[in-house]
């Protein structure tokens, strides 16, 4: 435990509090008068309760209904169709989610924020923003992205956006559901849920186990699978308003994948894709999650009050092939990138082909990484629905928080020997990184909205003040720095008609750089603008949107972490200069609901995000070399769309998605950049029963179109082939 024993005893004294305010809320019936019957109605406590913003711009929301008529458990493949996000996948499962919005490069999603129910959820989002933890899709009712002004808000990272995670929310009725589903390569899905209600009190409970074979096949035999297992509750003790009351959420996640991140050769990938060497049969990760969450809501006529504390830990221990040892040797990227001459020897051992003793003693160095993570904090929003101010409709929003989160890194390697076919561990491990960071946040967002007539004026800002402490067990040298920033923003609405509304916004973006950045590094920060166009039809049950964005960067940076290509241990979690960039583009969406059950929808995105500035790079992620103005930013797709057709009845629902990514570079430098084709893939979902027993099927990759998602860090990945999925719902 890193975080600071004033915030342990802060949040420790927080949830003493709240178990005696439930004991009293429990017992003020005679306070407040005698009970009396109230309509009790479905409550979303369970959220920041964000007032929805009074400018006319298109809001990207991925509701109960679609995401249980689409049937996924990869949140990947229900992303990207919306306008603006793309998706560089890894595993072909979503275990490892790298979003982008608007350019952002998507490793490990680093540069945006993940929220769940409101607060921070990412493992460490200020001392590591990496996302190696994403809420399960079954304890998930809703997903929405947040961008423009919406996203300042949040924060800490705003120059794109943030994703918001809500949980499920309670039920007024007492209520259950059970799946259980099989897929191909012996994938199995159990789902549990329910919901208990009575006039004060309601309960969820959220149980899901998912396991797989994989569909990659090691040289030689070995576990490619995975298994997962996700388990929510929530209590709520309503008051006699059913806005107001306190709310307890639990949480636990755990998982074991036999993930790797060693690729193909080019010739390998296009040969067999599923393909895994040798070298990478003992790969494997191991992670846990938990959570808890206290929520205090109070409401009045035209204001609402919600207080919270939450505190999560995440721990994780990672084992896979890391490099080959010795002095002068290729990465295990050049290697598969250019197998043929001085490397051909190198290649053939990653495939069990050669011995190490063939190559004088040659070994594989594998590493083994254990990583702690625990964050946690208050936060405090106070809101102001929409009243009459004379002439004048009027809302605004303040939210305050103070939080803490750490990382703490024990990095070993060991030694291994190839031989006969398969691959032994020699002597024992040795030490490679052993370092923590901290950090502490103190910050502050005010939006306030004014609407007359047609028009709409809205401002926000947002206020972040961070402390980071950075040590390193092995130097023992230690390093402070101090992040403090003022991110404004305005926005102009107007309304043409009823279903023709437009919206201009310009607003601040920042990016904060870490412990890692060093005492002098300032936080990446941008101006960015975008214009919306906005048409509903309620009557014709038809809208559309499109929105032109533009993000002029002033100071780009770049991290170097192994999954982006940084292979030198020495250099992980280094910042790297990039100079003036800018991102411009355009994103939209159309949705038609036609008469017999049948929608269509459509979305794409198409953006430019190059450099601006010519420089010499050190950072792998960029490439090795000089990158030149006008170079593209690495695995941002140029143009991407999504089609959607769904065909619903009274017992029974289809639907099809079409989904295609355009090409990308896996680097900026020109030299040796390779490029990824583009791809096309097409799902389909299907179900058919009432409400009580239901069969769900799904097919991914209709059509088993092969496609390359990665070629870093080590060589080329696919994308998930053709699976059939089945299963049965029984609701109760």
């Amino acid at each position: 435990m890193y975080l600071s024993k004033k915030l342990l005893c802060f949040v420790g004294g927080c949830c003493f509090c709240s178990i005696l305010l439930l004991v009293f809320v429990s017992m003020s019936e005679g306070v407040w008068g005698q009970s009396q019957a109230f309509e009790l109605r479905t409550i979303e406590v369970n959220q920041s309760r964000e007032t929805p913003s009074l400018l006319p711009v298109p809001r990207n929301r991925i509701d109960a209904v679609e995401l249980s008529n689409r049937q996924v458990f990869d949140i990947s493949r229900v992303l990207k169709k919306e306008g603006g996000v793309h998706i560089q996948e890894e595993d072909g499962w979503g275990l490892r989610l790298n979003v982008g919005i608007r350019g952002m490069p998507p490793h490990r999603s680093r540069k945006i924020t993940f929220y769940e129910d409101g607060v921070p959820i990412a493992p460490a989002p200020y001392s590591a923003p990496a996302a190696y933890y994403n809420p399960g899709l079954n304890r998930t009712e809703s997903v929405e992205v947040l961008k423009g002004l919406n996203s300042l808000l949040w924060g800490p990272n705003n120059v794109a956006g943030s994703i918001h995670y809500q949980s499920k929310s309670f039920s007024n009725i007492t209520r259950g559901r059970a799946q259980i589903g099989l897929a191909t390569f012996n994938t199995q899905r159990y789902q549990g849920e329910y919901y208990f209600s009575s006039s004060h009190n309601q309960f969820i409970l959220t149980a899901e186990k998912l396991s797989s074979d994989g569909f990659k096949i090691i040289d030689g035999g070995g576990n490619t699978g995975f298994e997962r297992k996700d388990f929510l509750i929530k209590y709520r003790r309503n008051m006699e308003n059913p806005s107001s009351g306190v709310t307890v959420k639990l949480g636990y996640a755990e998982e074991k994948s036999q993930e790797t991140y060693l690729g193909l050769s080019v010739e390998d990938f296009y040969q067999n894709p599923r393909r895994r060497y040798l070298s990478s049969r003992y790969d494997q990760m191991e992670w846990f999650h938990r959570t808890v969450h206290l929520m205090y809501d109070l409401s009045g006529k035209d204001w609402f009050f919600h207080g919270e504390i939450y505190y999560h830990d995440f721990d994780r221990r990672w084992n896979r092939l890391n490099h080959l040892k010795g002095p002068g040797l290729p990465s295990l990227y050049d290697v598969l990138k250019f197998p043929e001459g001085g490397n051909a020897n190198y290649y053939r051992l990653l495939k069990g082909e050669l011995n190490s003793t063939d190559l004088g003693g040659l070994l594989l160095a594998q590493a083994h990484n254990d990583r702690s993570f625990g964050s946690g904090g208050l936060q405090l929003t106070l809101q102001h629905h929409p009243s009459d101010f004379g002439e004048w409709s009027v809302q605004s929003q303040f939210r305050v928080r103070y939080h803490e989160d750490y990382i703490k890194r024990n990095h070993e390697f060991q030694d291994w020997e190839v031989f006969q076919g398969n691959i032994y561990p020699m002597g024992t491990r040795y030490d490679g990184v052993k370092n923590r960071d901290h950090s502490s946040a103190f910050s502050w967002a005010l939006r306030s909205e004014w609407a007359r007539g047609d028009w709409v004026f809205s401002g926000a800002i947002r206020g972040e003040d961070v402390r980071y402490q950075s040590r390193d067990d092995v130097t023992h040298l230690a390093q402070h720095r101090r992040d403090h920033v003022l991110v404004p923003g305005i926005g102009v609405g107007y309304s043409f008609s009823e279903k023709w509304k437009t919206a201009f916004q310009i607003y601040r973006g920042v990016t904060l750089v870490g412990p890692q950045g060093g005492e002098t590094t300032e936080p990446e920060q941008s101006w960015n603008k975008e214009v919306n166009l906005l048409y509903e039809d309620h009557d014709r049950k038809r809208r559309a949107d499109i929105t032109f964005f533009q993000i002029d960067y002033q100071n780009m940076f770049g991290i170097c972490q192994l999954n982006s290509g940084c292979v030198q241990d020495a250099q992980l979690d280094q910042t790297f200069k990039g100079g003036n960039a800018v991102i411009e583009g355009w994103e939209g969406s159309w949705f038609q609901d036609v008469q017999g059950g049948v929608t269509l929808g459509f979305s794409f995105t198409f953006l430019s995000a190059r450099f601006r500035n010519s420089f010499l790079s050190t950072n792998p992620e960029w490439g090795v070399g000089w990158v030149q103005e006008g170079d593209p930013f690495p695995y941002v797709p140029d143009w991407s769309w999504a089609i959607q057709l769904g065909w619903k009845g009274r017992f029974w629902h289809h639907e099809g998605i079409w989904q295609y990514t355009g090409r990308q570079y896996d680097q900026s430098v020109q030299t040796d950049r390779l490029r990824l084709p583009a791809y096309q893939v097409f799902d389909y979902v299907g179900s058919f029963g009432k409400r009580s027993h239901r069969l769900v099927w799904r097919i991914d990759n209709v059509f088993n179109h092969v496609y390359m998602v990665s070629f870093r860090p080590f060589g080329a990945r696919p994308g998930k082939p053709q699976m059939f999925h089945l299963g049965y719902q029984w609701s109760f």
